[in-house]
Parts: C-alpha cells; sequence; structure tokens
C-alpha cells in the first residue's frame, strides 16, 4: 500500500469518528458556524477596533488582512481544488451511504483543501499577529478551528482538506504580516 492510499484511509476513518459525534444542537450550530454571512458582525468589530487603534494608517492593516484572505480563497478554490481533484466525502461515491449530510448541503465537488479552513485562518493569523493579546490568540483560534471543524462535520471535507486549508491560511497571514510590517510592527493592541 503506498503512502497516499494510506493516508486517505486515515483520513476516511477521522472522518467517519468525528462525524458520529452529532446530536441536534450540534447540528444547528455547525450548519450556523458554516455560514460566512455568520461572522459579519465579528468582521464588522475587528475593523472597527483596527480604525480606532491605527487611524488613517489603518489601511495597511485592513489592506493585508483582505489580500490575505483572498489570496488564501485563491489558492485553494482556483489552484488546488481544480488541480488535485479530489472529490469531498459529501461526493465520493463510496460514502454516500456513510456521510450525513445536513439538509442536502453537499459542496462544491472538490474538496483539497478547504477554503473556510484557509481564509479563517489566514485572517485569525493576522490578527493575532497584529493584536498580539493571549486573549485575542485564543478568541480568533478557537474561531477559526470552529469554523473549520463545521466543514468535517458536514461532511464536505475530509480532515486532511482542513489541515492543508490551516497551513496555507497560516503561511500567507505570517509572510503578508511580516511583508507588510518589515521592521515597523504596528502597537499591539495589548
Amino acid at each position: 500500500m503506498d503512502l497516499l492510499n494510506l493516508l486517505n484511509q486515515a483520513d476516511t476513518w477521522l472522518l467517519m469518528k468525528l462525524q458520529s459525534m452529532h446530536t441536534p444542537w450540534l447540528d444547528a450550530c455547525m450548519k450556523w458556524a458554516t455560514l460566512r454571512w455568520t461572522w459579519i458582525p465579528l468582521y464588522i468589530v475587528v475593523l472597527g477596533l483596527l480604525v480606532k487603534k491605527f487611524g488613517k494608517s489603518s489601511w495597511k492593516s485592513i489592506a493585508m488582512i483582505a489580500l490575505a484572505v483572498i489570496l488564501s480563497d485563491i489558492t485553494a478554490s482556483w489552484v488546488f481544488k481544480p488541480m488535485v481533484k479530489r472529490l469531498r466525502p459529501s461526493h465520493e461515491p463510496a460514502l454516500e451511504s456513510k456521510v450525513r449530510i445536513l439538509d442536502g448541503y453537499k459542496g462544491g465537488t472538490y474538496g483539497f483543501f478547504s477554503s473556510h479552513a484557509s481564509t479563517s485562518s489566514a485572517l485569525a493569523t493576522c490578527i493575532i499577529l497584529l493584536w498580539n493579546a493571549h486573549w485575542c490568540s485564543w478568541g480568533m483560534a478557537l474561531w477559526a478551528f470552529l469554523v473549520s471543524m463545521s466543514r468535517i462535520y458536514l461532511g464536505v471535507h475530509y480532515p486532511g482538506d482542513v489541515l492543508a486549508g490551516w497551513l496555507c491560511g497560516i503561511v500567507l497571514g505570517y509572510v503578508l504580516f511580516k511583508a507588510t510590517y518589515k521592521d515597523s510592527l504596528p502597537h499591539s493592541f495589548a
């Protein structure tokens, strides 16, 4: 058995284990967490705090965050998904009868890697580096984790899709932060 096959089997096994931990209240929570529009209040608060802290120079941080999110989405959705062509669990014929699908939501055809995981981790990484505060770091990390785990719970991504998305988002967020603030880091929110 080759390594790729072994990784795919482990990914499928973990997906099925995580999907088996469902309850009605968690169904509702995960459907809510996966919607991008759910998080608009959070984005507005982040934007407001950036403007309040940095004033006229906040455009630099806002542009960096926007670029990190856009690049992570493009990398996942326009580069990797069409290149790798790994079916989502919800579209995998061998898993059709095993994967729990809520309200008929199956996502697009391909799932490697998760755009939700990459964009949320890119945003969280940028904010964590800007804020430099423990409360914020934990809050943003938990938010990105919840968004990403909702994708596994809903059966539209394998855990490996989410891990790869996290890696992409964290790397892009970090690189863009370092490129934006080479020598002059902004004052933290701490």
